[in-house]
Order: structure tokens, then C-alpha cells, then sequence
């Protein structure tokens, strides 16, 4: 993770510092908006690589959402119980198989966060930040995970006005709508 924590230095210390570069800006406020910049860029390129895994394996999805869809009819027609008891299992298999995948892809715009907290603990571990309000202090994990989940709200509120984002969002509605 060190070698990690190197090669992101450079991008992330200038999310750090490039408020200070205009005016004089205390660094208790640098950090806090250093760490929320962070989070969105996160936030960003997870949803990216999320979606990019998604449309490269739209097809693969597009065909095991098919096939429970037909072992789901042909268990409902199955006359016996041993047939219903075997495509009932088939069924069960072709829905676990879309169910992680379709959880992989969405556990795949997570993974920037833990690149970003892993360079947060190279970068900043054993620092504390005050909060003022409140009399007391917290590790920079805390603060970044907070500004993460903030972050990733603001998105989705965003993400249907930017052209790509939208383009996908329209593709999955397409596809759930085809159910």
C-alpha cells in the first residue's frame, strides 16, 4: 500500500493545498475541504468504473436476467413436484448468478474509497482534527467517510445532468423496464 500511497501523493496533496495557493486559508478548513474534494473525486471515478464494468458486461446480465426469467415460467408450469423442486433450483442458481454480479458492480464504485483511506492513513495517520462546536477530535477516516457519504448523495442528485452518467441511467432504466 505504501507504493500506492506514493503514486497518489502528487494528486491528492494538491487537493490539499490548492486553496492556499489563492488566498490564506487556515488549514484546519484546508483539510476539511481537501478531504471532501477527495471523497467527490472518489465518488466520481467509482461511479465511472462502475458503470464502464456494466456496460462492458451489459450482455452477459441482459441474458441471465432472461434466463430466470424463462425457468421462472417453466417452474410455475412444472406439473409434478420433482420437476418444480429441479427448476426451482436452476432458477434460484441463474438469480444468484445475476445477484453478484449485479453486487459486484456496485461494490466496484466503492473501491476508490479504499485507495483514497488507504493514502489518508500513508499520508495523515495519528493526526487528529478539532472540531471546534463540539470540543473535541477526530481521526481523518472519520471525516472522510462522512464527506463521502455527502458526497455520494450530491451525486446522485447530479449524476442525471451529466451527459454520460445520464446515458447510462437511461440504458439500466431500459433494461428494468424490459423485466
Amino acid at each position: 500500500m505504501e507504493t500506492i500511497g506514493h503514486a497518489l501523493d502528487p494528486l491528492c496533496m494538491f487537493l490539499y493545498c490548492w486553496t492556499g495557493v489563492w488566498t490564506e486559508v487556515p488549514p484546519l478548513l484546508d483539510s476539511f475541504l481537501g478531504t471532501l474534494l477527495l471523497s467527490l473525486l472518489c465518488v466520481i471515478i467509482g461511479e465511472f468504473t462502475s458503470s464502464v464494468a456494466f456496460m462492458v458486461n451489459r450482455k452477459y446480465l441482459k441474458g441471465l436476467q432472461g434466463e430466470v426469467v424463462q425457468i421462472h415460467l417453466e417452474t410455475l408450469q412444472a406439473k409434478d413436484e420433482v420437476s418444480y423442486k429441479f427448476l426451482n433450483r436452476k432458477a434460484n442458481d441463474a438469480y444468484g448468478k445475476l445477484f453478484c454480479s449485479t453486487t459486484i458492480f456496485s461494490a466496484a464504485s466503492l473501491l476508490p474509497a479504499f485507495f483514497a483511506l488507504g493514502w489518508i492513513q500513508y499520508r495523515f495517520s495519528g493526526v487528529e482534527l478539532p472540531l471546534p462546536i463540539f470540543g473535541k477530535s477526530v481521526g481523518y477516516t472519520f471525516v472522510f467517510i462522512l464527506c463521502y457519504i455527502l458526497n455520494r448523495i450530491f451525486f446522485k442528485n447530479i449524476k442525471g445532468r451529466i451527459p454520460y452518467f445520464r446515458h447510462v441511467q437511461s440504458i439500466l432504466d431500459g433494461a428494468v423496464s424490459s423485466k
